[in-house]
């Protein structure tokens, strides 16, 4: 265990696990509150305590990596004028090359298009809205989700983040 907690690959997940923890300890297990779309999700439904450090490691990796894709829709849609649009409808974020959100490839850089077992979800009129959607570990607040909900995602915990333009 001390090599892994002096090993530089190894600091930043256990730091953010470590935060997952201490939070959720001093909340008694409640999730934080939602205060607004800008915000990164934070599951919900099910006591944090009940999931295993490497389940709620792998839902705060998620909610950080779509916080960061959120960022980078807003930076695409600034030196763009629009965001990637699929036409309203939920697709994969970049599994595909022909996916909408591959066009943040772009911005350079190295962006999450998926949680590294599973993509990300994306969905946008290209003008006024965005939702990105993750599988989750746990249920949380789905009232950012875009409906209906694909069945791959229908079946199984999500996390979500919606962006406007100009909000």
């Amino acid at each position: 265990m001390r090599d892994i907690v002096r090993d530089p690959r190894y600091i930043a997940p256990l730091a953010v696990l470590v935060a997952v923890i201490l939070v959720s300890a001093a909340l008694g297990g409640r999730a934080l509150p939602s205060v607004g779309a800008s915000d990164p999700p934070t599951p919900t439904a099910r006591p944090t305590e009940a999931l295993s450090p490497e389940d709620q490691l792998l839902d705060a990796r998620r909610a950080l990596d779509l916080g960061y894709l959120r960022d980078a829709l807003a930076l695409y849609r600034r030196r763009n004028g629009a965001y990637p649009s699929t036409g309203g409808r939920v697709a994969t974020l970049c599994d595909k090359p022909s996916d909408a959100g591959c066009a943040l490839s772009s911005l350079g850089g190295r962006l999450p298009f998926s949680d590294g077992e599973l993509p990300y979800w994306y969905a946008s009129d290209g003008a006024t809205y965005f939702s990105l959607i993750s599988r989750a570990q746990q249920s949380g607040d789905t009232s950012q989700c875009p409906r209906p909900l694909p069945k791959e995602l229908a079946v199984a915990p999500v996390m979500c983040v919606r962006g406007e333009a100009g909000g």
